[in-house]
């Protein structure tokens, strides 16, 4: 078959798949490079296929996401008919609430305006199949979660005319989700410029984080990983100034962003802080990085998988991305007078507050997260 690679309106490049995958195995003439993903090279006019499938299969659900397995036999029996991750990805035209691209059908006249997500209605069929496995009638699948990255369960929901992304924890006790919300109230008392809220909520009996989505109808998420790739001859030797360069290359000065990054992490121990949860805005009229994303993702902190009797506040945690603890990570921060941590003092309470919201996580844990927090704390004021 063959498609076109959009951006909203913009035709990109044509491709060709077979009748089994949405892969390419050929493309064609590139018509707006300035319009591609920043992750898929376009040299003299040709681009390159290998990225593009790279591309597309980052573009659906992964096999590691929690239960997927059991959420996609729910929707095969509720259809009838074998449902794939692929399957789905192909039926939401790849579309997604991080970025405005998607797979036109040639043989189609479907438009960017009839089925995008930021002003079109959509339908959570999916997202309900695959986070509790609840069938449904008549299911749509043209639903943003099939897009979705993580291991973690997903779904997407329009509240109050807000896109909002419902996120699961793991385990017991679900401490992702609470690990969530203190590190958005970290934030809000440094006086972070930009970070995502996310709020602990019980969802039919599931701890959820739940948090707005900050792309919209202008406007692209580019990952770090993404735009590291778009510079492949600048990011030899040390990471963290690569990526500063690079940005600095696109027309953005990321300094302050990263420094406040490193800093919440540092304080919650996050240990994921890979290279697709943190980059840059870009905005798609013009094709101009404007800003660094705001900060999000935060989940994988305070020892979150951690049984309690290992926990210590005297032991170094592995970091990412730019070095391999966090005593070496803090040492990147450029302007650290900006961070009065004076304004923490006490916030071990606020935090004693958030995990002991549902009272899901046992006393005796909280008691012990609590005071490596505020050690934490201590430790970065030294």
């Amino acid at each position: 078959m063959q498609y076109t690679l959009m951006n909203k309106n913009s035709a990109i490049f044509e491709f060709e798949s077979d009748d089994n995958t949405i892969y390419a195995l050929r493309i064609g003439k590139v018509f707006n490079a300035k319009a591609a993903p920043l992750s898929i090279e376009i040299d003299d006019g040709i681009a390159n296929r290998a990225d593009f499938n790279d591309w597309l299969t980052n573009r659906r659900i992964p096999a590691s996401r929690m239960q997927i397995e059991a959420g996609l036999n729910c929707l095969s029996q509720s259809l009838n008919q074998d449902i794939t991750t692929a399957i789905l990805s192909e039926k939401n035209y790849y579309l997604s609430l991080s970025d405005q691209y998607w797979i036109k059908p040639n043989d189609s006249n479907v438009t960017w305006n009839e089925i995008n997500f930021f002003t079109n209605t959509f339908s959570d069929d999916v997202g309900n199949a695959l986070f509790d496995n609840i069938h449904s009638k008549n299911i749509s699948l043209l639903d943003p979660v099939n897009s979705s990255d993580g291991v973690l369960k997903k779904k997407w929901i329009i509240h109050n005319g807000k896109r909002q992304l419902i996120k699961s924890g793991s385990g017991a006790i679900s401490q992702e989700v609470f690990n969530e919300e203190i590190a958005s109230a970290l934030c809000k008392l440094l006086n972070i410029d930009s970070y995502v809220e996310y709020k602990a909520e019980i969802l039919n009996g599931t701890p959820v984080s739940v948090c707005d989505c900050f792309i919209d109808e202008n406007t692209e998420f580019v990952s770090a990983q993404a735009v590291l790739k778009h510079f492949p001859y600048n990011t030899r030797g040390d990471e963290y100034k690569s990526y500063i360069n690079c940005c600095k290359s696109l027309g953005v000065t990321v300094t302050d962003s990263l420094d406040s990054m490193i800093v919440i992490d540092y304080l919650i121990g996050n240990t994921d802080r890979h290279y697709r949860n943190f980059g840059l805005i870009r905005d798609v009229e013009n094709y101009r990085v404007v800003n660094a994303a705001p900060l999000f993702d935060f989940g994988t902190s305070l020892f979150w998988n951690k049984p309690d009797n290992v926990i210590s506040s005297s032991d170094d945690i592995a970091s990412k991305p730019f070095r391999d603890y966090h005593s070496q990570q803090i040492k990147l921060v450029k302007n650290p007078e900006r961070f009065d941590l004076n304004k923490l003092q006490g916030f071990s309470q606020e935090a004693y507050k958030i995990l002991n919201k549902y009272d899901i996580i046992p006393k005796q844990r909280i008691e012990i997260l609590c005071d490596v927090l505020e050690k934490r704390i201590e430790k970065l004021k030294e």
